[in-house]
This record gives structure tokens, C-alpha cells and sequence, in this order.
């Protein structure tokens, strides 16, 4: 085993754990450093976010049914591993959430909540700007009673 292995990029001696492994190099070590190839990948990222965006979205179009497929398993593997990371992130973010939630209710805007009247089955040309304040109000206190039974229940 290798003591220590000279990067091609920055000249400096590293020690081996310091290289990316590469199957294809006969010491089956990459050239470059760590570093050195971490500061390539972000300067390469930066200068071709466009492609790189641009490939990506074709790969999931292209591939869509295979990642909900792969999304779905993992889902199901991880059930209690997700269960508590939500559980985890509610309580160590508990204020900042219930400050989201107060914002995204006063940002509630008339397209959503004209949406939630329709969905109700009233008809578009019915909905009167009295109707839609009064939906907003109702969409508030329902919200703030499920706040308060969360914090009743924890």
C-alpha cells in the first residue's frame, strides 16, 4: 500500500485517503486530491449550469417511471427513518414553522382560496370578493384550532 501519492494538480504528497478511488488507475487512486478535484467540480458546475440543468432535466423526463419506482421503494424501506427525521425537524423547528404557516395564511392568495370554492362546487361567477375574505377567515381559524390540538397533543 501506498504511503503517500503526489496529486497531479497541486503537486502536493497526500496521503492516500486524501484521493478518490479509481478502479481505472493502476494504484486505483484518481490524479488529483480531494480538494483538488472538489474545486474543479464547482468551478466546472458554475461554468455549465445551464447543460448541466438542461441534462438532468431530459434524465428525468426520460426516466420518470424508474425514479417514482425507486422513490416509492425507498419510501416504503424507510418508512420509520422518514417518520423521524419529520418528527426530529418539527420539534428542533417548531417556531419557525409556525411562522411559515402564519405568513403563508396572510399570503393566502385569492386564486387559492377562489380555487377551494370551486372545489366546493360554488360556480366561478358567484364568488364575490365578501365570499372570498370569508373563506380566508374560515381557512384561518381551521388552521389555528389544528395548531392548537398539535400543541394540546405534544
Amino acid at each position: 500500500m501506498l504511503e503517500m501519492k503526489k496529486c497531479s494538480k497541486c503537486g502536493e504528497f497526500k496521503a492516500p485517503h486524501m484521493f478518490y478511488k479509481d478502479k481505472t488507475k493502476k494504484d486505483l487512486l484518481s490524479n488529483w486530491c480531494k480538494k483538488c478535484k472538489k474545486e474543479y467540480r464547482a468551478i466546472y458546475h458554475e461554468k455549465n449550469k445551464e447543460r448541466i440543468s438542461q441534462t438532468n432535466k431530459k434524465y428525468k423526463e426520460k426516466n420518470k417511471e424508474r425514479i417514482s419506482q425507486t422513490n416509492k421503494k425507498y419510501k416504503e424501506k424507510n418508512k420509520e427513518k422518514e417518520k423521524r427525521y419529520i418528527q426530529k425537524y418539527t420539534e428542533e423547528n417548531k417556531e419557525a414553522l409556525i411562522l411559515k404557516d402564519r405568513k403563508r395564511i396572510e399570503m393566502m392568495s385569492n386564486y387559492y382560496i377562489v380555487k377551494t370554492l370551486r372545489q366546493q362546487g360554488i360556480p366561478k361567477d358567484q364568488i364575490a370578493p365578501e365570499l372570498i375574505e370569508l373563506k380566508r377567515a374560515i381557512l384561518k381559524v381551521k388552521r389555528a384550532i389544528k395548531q392548537k390540538q398539535a400543541n394540546i397533543s405534544t
